[in-house]
């Protein structure tokens, strides 16, 4: 199914003294499938498409060109609202960036986990939103839910196999931001995400 219950803070950091129970969340992921209606992120469905230098390119499996993988990580976070603020925080230790939109309510990562290996490329774009769920004898509690939207994409032509972690690496995260550096309504920001 797909749930779990996730704490939202960093768990390193977790004891008895620093827990807050506002950030213990129930958490559904899903994994966008082509011709789906629509996925738990309410902007995207499974053929949603993103506009880079006058070309439209697919979300489901992106197999453009790797220098408009910045313009792809932009449209997940603040879809067709293309001038609103993202902030951009980039860990040259871990390897990682993850992107956040205005209000940190939907956010996007890419650790080596998301491109350790050439076979299953993706990323991992979350939402975070109140649902009012019901409970048995008719109760209804307002909970905030995150939204995981696991989204696969294809594995680049250039890719050769030494040194792939590299290379993918600059693709999907030092390329990204070249771009990210010189668009205005991003901040970037280097420091450790997690």
């Amino acid at each position: 199914m797909g749930l779990r219950l996730r704490y939202t803070k960093d768990i390193a950091l977790l004891s008895p003294q620093t827990f807050q129970p506002k950030d213990l969340v129930l958490s559904f992921e899903q994994k966008m499938k082509p011709g789906q209606g629509h996925t738990l992120i309410t902007q995207l469905g499974g053929n949603s498409r993103f506009t880079a230098k006058g070309e439209t390119y697919p979300v489901y499996h992106y197999d453009g060109p790797p220098e408009y993988l910045a313009q792809l990580y932009l449209y997940l976070i603040n879809g067709k609202e293309t001038t609103r603020p993202v902030t951009a925080v980039w860990d040259p230790e871990t390897r990682s960036l993850a992107m956040y939109n205005h209000d940190k309510t939907r956010w996007l990562r890419i650790t080596p986990h998301e491109y350790a290996n050439p076979r299953n490329l993706h990323i991992h774009l979350n939402e975070t939103r109140p649902v009012q769920i019901s409970l048995p004898g008719g109760n209804k509690i307002q909970e905030q839910v995150n939204f995981n939207l696991f989204i696969p994409l294809s594995r680049p032509a250039g890719l050769r196999n030494k040194n792939s972690e590299d290379y993918l690496y600059r693709i999907m995260i030092t390329t990204p931001l070249g771009v990210l550096k010189k668009t205005r309504h991003v901040t970037l920001i280097k420091q450790s995400i997690f």
